[in-house]
């Protein structure tokens, strides 16, 4: 998860006005922690937050908890 988080934090420098899409946070869960998951989420967001990029979360919704989905819903604009 720290990888992610470095990666994302090198393509922001470099671009702070792109984008960033994750696909497969699914996927993430399954072999990582929730709180780890979310916590990485929230850093890069902190980075998105203090530049001109956005984040983009592709999520099935029936694969995920209620209670992870309502948070992600909490903190993001949900699209379609």
């Amino acid at each position: 998860m720290n990888r992610l988080f470095q990666k994302a934090s090198e393509f922001l420098s470099d671009n702070p006005d792109g984008t960033i899409i994750f696909e497969g946070i699914e996927y993430l869960l399954l072999y990582n922690e929730l709180k780890k998951v979310l916590t990485v989420l929230e850093r890069i967001n902190d980075l998105i937050m203090s530049s001109n990029a956005t984040m983009v979360l592709s999520i099935d919704p029936p694969t995920l908890e209620p209670r992870t989905l309502a948070y992600l819903r909490r903190s993001a604009e949900v699209i379609g």
